[in-house]
């Protein structure tokens, strides 16, 4: 049951990492122009050589990225040290603050509790 929260938090902790780097480029959240680029052309999104080079993404439209396709991280390398720490779920509590209008704390109850 223990391993199951770990992965929940390192889940909800990847999404909030994914939803403040892409807020820290907002070139790459903008709305895609008339025929999917500058010139009018469609839009390609080339293939990195490297799998894990994710940096031809910085300035394409997240609305138009296929993720079935991009490289998924296996769980025993979200941690730097490769094994998440035991984590209380009940002293748990995940703060939303910076660059937001309303800072947040949540509990680990009031996460689950979201759809």
């Amino acid at each position: 049951m223990g391993r199951r929260y770990i992965k929940i938090i390192s889940i909800i902790t990847s999404v909030f990492l994914i939803v403040f780097l892409l807020s820290a480029f907002p070139a790459a959240c903008s709305p895609p122009v008339a025929g999917g680029s500058k010139t009018g052309e469609p839009s390609v999104t080339p293939t990195p050589a490297n799998s894990n080079d994710l940096s031809y993404l910085i300035n394409e439209n997240p609305a138009e990225i296929d993720a079935s396709k991009l490289p998924i991280t296996p769980t025993d390398k979200l941690h730097p040290k490769g094994t998440p720490p035991s984590v209380d779920t009940s002293d748990y509590r995940l703060s939303l603050t910076g660059q937001v209008i309303n800072e947040r704390s949540l509990s680990y109850d009031d996460i689950l509790s979201y759809p």
